[in-house]
């Protein structure tokens, strides 16, 4: 093998390219710990291909040699070898532990704090260092005393709960790191270390104790829960409501859910959150009063699953849903051809109940927005709609019929037909000829329907 200095004067050629092809040559082979330095020395390059060649070699060769030198990487006053060297560290791993431990007193506390966020990035490596993070609960930098908190939360060193709490009182600062690193062992304090929590005048923690007991997903929270759901500030709301509508559904008992809470999911269905408004449907639903069904049927469209729980409840409701449906649809302008199944749906289901139905007002005022929507469908809903009229053959429908005539889809004009071939009701079978003539559309079908011996129904 070529000689140090012959490595050493490649490693630091001028031309990058020889660097990193160096660097590359030395890849796969035997090296000593000199050589090895030499490499990882290139980490510091001003050349990002050469630095990204030594981030390989580095994760190829964590020798002793190589770890030392990396670690040291972590009072590198060039951010991005900083980080570089912190990324490659995480990567190795375990080994990497031992290496890191003595900058967890650095004197500077920016490498302090890095080495303490470093460990908390391996916690099952790290753990056993949790006495020497620990010491710095209190120490003089802000930063360091958050990160040596969250690390313990991280290592689950559980033995420290009750120094986290006297934290948590201490430092105004470091609350929400507290409720955080606390949320990892909850059964290690009472409830009422989370009430005062979800209770604290800043935000930020309030939205740290929900987002930590939602997480936690235990129905043994959910008595306090639902206690702060209407204290908590705007912006931990919903992650509460979210919590409490996860682990009600786990019960199965909705009624625990009290009337007070029911305008904040009704607020939260029209979140711009998709979770949020999956919560908010999934215990609306429960409660149809005539305002929960017009939040709800406002809120279709956002994904198929909320639009089936959805329909299934409208489907269900004593309410006119069918009427609030088409003037809402108008009125927030949803999406015509998610509506129209929504339309068919009902109509068929009322038909099955009551046979009367297809021939009230409110059934013709849901053809009519058939009609003016028709060419919005897609060619599945519009052959559904031609099948409602096959179906049902009354003459409100001969608006569905003509359009689907003149559908600019030779499949849909054909399907039209064969429709209208079928028309057994004379009422419904004059008044299509009468119009069909009268426009001049298809001549030979307009003869067939006058030739057909219709029969009244």
């Amino acid at each position: 093998m070529e000689g140090l200095s012959y490595f050493k004067e490649r490693l630091e050629h001028e031309d990058p390219i020889i660097r990193r092809q160096t660097i590359e040559e030395l890849m796969e082979m035997e090296l000593d710990a000199q050589v090895e330095h030499l490499v990882a020395r290139r980490l510091e390059d001003c050349d990002r291909g050469v630095r990204d060649a030594a981030a390989q070699f580095v994760l190829n060769h964590p020798s002793e040699a190589v770890l030392e030198y990396l670690a040291s990487l972590m009072g590198s006053d060039e951010i991005v070898v900083r980080n570089l060297a912190g990324d490659l560290l995480v990567k190795i791993g375990a080994p990497s532990v031992p290496y890191i431990a003595p900058y967890v007193h650095h004197d500077n506390h920016d490498v302090r704090k890095f080495a303490i966020d470093l460990l908390a990035l391996m916690p099952e490596a790290a753990a056993h260092l949790a006495t020497e993070v620990a010491q710095h609960f209190h120490d003089p930098d802000a930063n360091v005393v958050c990160a040596a908190i969250d690390a313990i939360g991280a290592f689950r060193a559980e033995e420290y709960a009750d120094a986290l709490v006297d934290l948590y009182h201490q430092y105004e600062y470091a609350r929400p790191n507290v409720v955080s690193a606390i949320a990892r062992f909850p059964h290690r304090v009472d409830v009422q270390f989370f009430r005062e929590a979800l209770e604290d005048e800043d935000p930020v923690v309030q939205l740290t104790a929900a987002e930590a007991l939602a997480r936690l997903h235990d129905v043994n929270w959910l008595a306090l829960l639902i206690e702060q759901a209407s204290k908590v500030n705007e912006l931990a709301r919903p992650i509460v409501l979210k919590a409490i509508a996860e682990l009600v559904k786990e019960t199965g008992d909705y009624s625990i859910i009290p009337a007070e809470l029911h305008p904040y999911y009704m607020e939260m269905a029209m979140d711009m959150d998709e979770n949020f408004v999956q919560a908010a449907v999934e215990v609306l639903i429960h409660f149809p009063d005539e305002e929960v069904i017009d939040v709800l049927i406002s809120r279709i469209g956002v994904n198929d699953n909320l639009d089936v729980m959805i329909y299934q409840k409208l489907a269900q409701s004593h309410l006119n849903v069918l009427e609030r449906l088409i003037q809402i649809a108008e009125e927030k302008h949803l999406t015509p051809n998610i509506v129209a199944q929504f339309i068919l749906g009902l109509l068929s289901n009322y038909a099955q109940t009551d046979e009367g139905f297809v021939n009230q007002p409110v059934a013709e005022q849901a053809v009519t927005y058939l009609k003016n929507h028709f060419y919005d469908f897609t060619s599945e809903v519009k052959t559904a709609v031609l099948d409602m009229c096959r179906a049902f053959q009354l003459p409100h429908f001969c608006g569905l019929i003509e359009n689907a005539v003149r559908d600019m889809d030779p499949i849909i004009q054909d399907y039209a037909i064969d429709v209208l071939k079928e028309i057994s009701n004379e009422q419904v079978r004059q008044e299509l000829t009468r119009v069909l003539e009268e426009e001049g559309i298809n001549s030979e079908l307009v003869q067939h329907l006058k030739t057909v011996q219709g029969k009244v129904c």
